[in-house]
C-alpha cells in the first residue's frame, strides 16, 4: 500500500494550518520514514486487508506484508487493529440492527479536495454513508501513543469535507468523526464527535485561508506540537531558537552547550522545560535523521563514518524450508521435536475457540501493569491508581 502525500494534505493539516511557513521550508527536504511510522503504516495495511476480506486481525499474527517485511506483526498490533475493526464494523451493525442495512462503505478512499484549493487530497481510513439516515461516519485509525482530541480535529474534518462535497456530493444531515487510538489507554481508545454539515462548510473557509497563507513569501513559522513530523525540523530557525530558549543553553564558539542541572531549576522552569521536551527532542531527532540521510547520500559528516549494525537471520522461503526440514527429518538428521510449537497466545486460542466459547479461558490470562507516563492534566486518559504508582515506585 503506497500512500501519496500532498503538500497541503490531511495528515499534516495541523502543521500547515498553524505554521504556514513550514510548507515552503519543507520543500526539497527528505521525508524520512521512522520505524514507528512504518509500524503504523503496517498496522493500517492489516486493517485494510481485514476490512476488505472480513477477517480478524489475529489471522495476520506472525505473517508478513511484502511492503513492510521488516515489521513484525505481533499480538499487540493485532489487538490494536482489532479495536479499529470492531469500531467500524460496530457502526455498520448498529444501523443494520435498526433496520437500515443499506450503506456505502469505502476503505482507504482517496478524497479529492482540489475544489477547496489546488492539489488538496487525502486518503481516509474508512468512510461509511447511510443513505436512509443521510449520515456520514469518518474513521481515522492512529497507531501511535500520543493521544489527540477528536473535537474539531483538522485531519478528520479534512476527510469529512472530502466526502461531504468532493467526489460524492451525498445529501448529509449528520456527521460523526471517529478517531481510534488503541494504544493510548482503555478509556480513550475510541473517541467520537458529532457535528453539523454547516461546521464542515465553515471549515472549508479555514482550509482556504490557511492554504493561501502558505503561499506568502513571508509565511510565518510557529513552533508547537505539530513540529513532531515536520520535514523541515533540521533547518527551522524558529524551532532552533525555541530549543535554545527552552533549554536555557549558551552556545559557545566551539559549539559546546551549557545547560543547568535539572535539580537546580525551580519547579516553574522545570515544568516549562518538561512541557516543551518534545519540541527539543523533535529538533534533535530531525538533525540526526537528516545527518544520516546525508551520509547515505555520500555526504558524511567530518570525523564520522557509516557502520553496519547487527542483522537477524530469517528464512529465505518459508515453504521451501518446511520441505527441506521434512527431508532432513526423513533421513534421521532431525528429530520430530523440531515441529513442536510454542504455546499460542490468548488471542490465538480465543480465535480457535470462537467468540461464543472464548470465555472458557478468561480466567487463564491476565494483563500486566502498563507503564506510567507523565502527561498534562488536560490529557483525556484517567489518572493512574495509587496501587499502580506504588508498584512502579
Amino acid at each position: 500500500m503506497t500512500t501519496l502525500h500532498a503538500e497541503l494534505g490531511a495528515s499534516s493539516s495541523q502543521r500547515w494550518m498553524n505554521c504556514p511557513g513550514s510548507v515552503r521550508l519543507s520543500r526539497g527536504m527528505p521525508n524520512i520514514s521512522s520505524k514507528d511510522a512504518r509500524i503504523g503504516s503496517c498496522a493500517h495495511a492489516v486493517g485494510e486487508k481485514c476490512l476488505t476480506s472480513g477477517a480478524d486481525a489475529i489471522t495476520f499474527l506472525g505473517e508478513e506484508i511484502a511492503e513492510y517485511d521488516d515489521i513484525e506483526i505481533d499480538e499487540e498490533m493485532c489487538e490494536s487493529v482489532q479495536v479499529y475493526l470492531d469500531a467500524v464494523r460496530g457502526a455498520i451493525k448498529t444501523y443494520a440492527d435498526a433496520g437500515f442495512t443499506d450503506h456505502i462503505f469505502s476503505i482507504e478512499q482517496r478524497l479529492d479536495l482540489s475544489y477547496v484549493y489546488p492539489e488538496m487530497f487525502g486518503t481516509a481510513d474508512a468512510v461509511i454513508y447511510f443513505p436512509a439516515w443521510k449520515r456520514l461516519a469518518v474513521f481515522d485509525y492512529k497507531n501511535g501513543w500520543y493521544a489527540v482530541s477528536v473535537e474539531r480535529n483538522t485531519q478528520a474534518m479534512y476527510y469529512a469535507v472530502g466526502a461531504l462535497v468532493g467526489k460524492h456530493n451525498w445529501p448529509i444531515r449528520e456527521v460523526e468523526l471517529v478517531i481510534v487510538q488503541p494504544r493510548t489507554g482503555q478509556n480513550t481508545q475510541i473517541k467520537r464527535w458529532e457535528c453539523d454539515p454547516v461546521d464542515l462548510l465553515d471549515f472549508i473557509g479555514d482550509l482556504q485561508t490557511a492554504a493561501r497563507a502558505t503561499e506568502r513569501d513571508d509565511a510565518p513559522l510557529a513552533v508547537g506540537k505539530w513540529c513532531h513530523f515536520c520535514p523541515a525540523r533540521p533547518k527551522c530557525p524558529a524551532l532552533q531558537q525555541r530549543v535554545e530558549d527552552l533549554a536555557m543553553a549558551e552556545f559557545n564558539i566551539d559549539g559546546a552547550i551549557k545547560t543547568p542541572e535539572p535539580a537546580a531549576m525551580p519547579l516553574d522552569r522545570l515544568k516549562l522545560a518538561w512541557e516543551n521536551a518534545m519540541i527539543i527532542e523533535d529538533w534533535i531527532k530531525g538533525v540526526k535523521e537528516y545527518a544520516h540521510q546525508q551520509a547515505i547520500a555520500g555526504n558524511i559528516l567530518p570525523g564520522c563514518k557509516l557502520v553496519e549494525g547487527r542483522s537477524r537471520r530469517r528464512w529465505k522461503d518459508s515453504e521451501g524450508v518446511v520441505d527441506s526440514l521434512k527431508a532432513l527429518q526423513a533421513t534421521g538428521d532431525l528429530s520430530e521435536d523440531i515441529y513442536l510449537q510454542k504455546l499460542k497466545s490468548p488471542a490465538q486460542i480465543e480465535t480457535d475457540l470462537g467468540k461464543k466459547q472464548k470465555h472458557l479461558i478468561e480466567n487463564l490470562w491476565e494483563k500486566g501493569q502498563g507503564s506510567l507516563s507523565l502527561v498534562p492534566e488536560e490529557d483525556e486518559r484517567p489518572k493512574a491508581k495509587a496501587e499502580a504508582i506504588s508498584e512502579f515506585s
